[in-house]
């Protein structure tokens, strides 16, 4: 499983040969391996590089398991460079020839299937889930002191029965409880780096355990459901997905309203694809934004860094003269995160698409 980390270390890959990028969808309803080598074999007939489409071959054939549902494969043998990412997600089948490795398929799914926890609660338990591009990674039970239910029958409580203290001495418990699990939970998930959380519950143990967690815990909860404690992970898996969808979705409409809005007013924001990969160029960009499947030929310049849609042959900065590249989106997303800078893939259907499908925030 790829995470962030591992993106990064993609980036910092540097040749001076192309890298073939492959990636090839191995759902079982595309067929059974044999079928999956059919669509690879008719993908690798666009390489002209016979030592990767060796390598890539020998790996499918020997080393490749078909456990996942899709596959990333990285290959630049000239200069023994090979990176391989099973996938717990579907990807649609594709090979690029490029000057770095092609990455936009895997910020998509990060950015859309990324690292998250969930946990279900009640008043006297716990249970954790820790998911990554949609694959449960672990899950954990806590239990806390048991609540016993007092009966009351018919009668008005009141002190002299003891009814008013026991029922006392029961919210106690739950208040203990809810409270310990709340720092067992919190504890956890600060130890495995998790930054996004989702609740599962009733209405009323959810609300009990949200108002048990810190201010700073309380920002990180994307969304909450209803759920049984007892639920499969299958039907945590598909709610929690289905919170995770709507909330991103929420996350994108206010990101293009604010990018859009602060591009007319011409404040630390730019919108439509040359602008954009000027800034990129300059080094401005914090955030780049861009429509999912977003792409554009253009000119890069490796010296500088400069790119660009429009043919400049020569660039003041640079003794060598521009290479043709395939996608400038791809190579603008690579030197964004290269320059520590983060990148949003957008589902169809936004604002941007006015825009040309790409637009960025700046640093100033």
């Amino acid at each position: 499983m790829f995470t962030e980390s591992t993106l990064r270390k993609l980036l910092d890959f540097s040749a001076n040969d192309p890298v073939v990028s492959v990636y090839l969808n191995t759902e079982p309803s595309q067929g059974n391996a044999d079928a999956h080598r059919a669509r690879l074999r008719s993908l690798l007939k666009e390489v002209n590089r016979k030592q990767d489409e060796e390598v890539i071959e020998t790996f499918f054939n020997h080393s490749y398991d078909w456990s996942g549902r899709g596959v990333a494969v990285f290959s630049c043998a000239s200069a023994g460079f090979f990176q391989h990412f099973s996938l717990s997600l579907p990807v649609e089948d594709r090979l690029v020839i490029g000057e770095q490795p092609e990455i936009k398929p895997l910020l998509s799914l990060i950015d859309n299937y990324g690292g998250y926890g969930v946990v279900l609660v009640d008043k006297q338990n716990a249970r954790i889930f820790l998911f990554q591009q949609g694959e449960l990674v672990e899950q954990q039970a806590i239990s806390g002191e048991t609540v016993k239910h007092i009966k009351t029958g018919g009668r008005i409580l009141g002190q002299r029965d003891g009814t008013v203290e026991s029922s006392r001495t029961q919210d106690e418990v739950v208040d203990r409880n809810v409270r310990d699990l709340a720092d067992l939970v919190t504890k956890y998930f600060e130890k495995k780096h998790v930054r996004r959380l989702l609740i599962g519950g009733s209405d009323e143990n959810i609300a009990l355990f949200k108002r048990q967690l810190s201010k700073a815990w309380q920002s990180l909860v994307l969304g909450t459901f209803p759920i049984s404690i007892d639920a499969g992970s299958a039907e945590v898996l598909e709610k929690s997905l289905e919170v995770n969808r709507r909330v991103e979705m929420e996350h994108e409409k206010a990101l293009v309203e604010n990018l859009v809005t602060s591009a007319a007013k011409e404040s630390a924001a730019v919108v439509g694809l040359e602008d954009t990969l000027e800034a990129v160029s300059n080094g401005r960009v914090q955030t780049l934004v861009f429509a999912e499947g977003a792409s554009a030929h253009g000119y890069w310049h490796r010296d500088c860094g400069l790119l660009t849609t429009l043919a400049i042959k020569k660039h003041h900065a640079c003794p060598d003269p521009a290479v043709r590249v395939d996608d400038v989106v791809s190579l603008a997303a690579t030197a964004v995160l290269k320059s520590g800078g983060s990148v949003e893939v957008l589902h169809p259907g936004t604002e941007l698409d006015d825009h040309e499908r790409m637009g960025a925030l700046l640093r100033y």
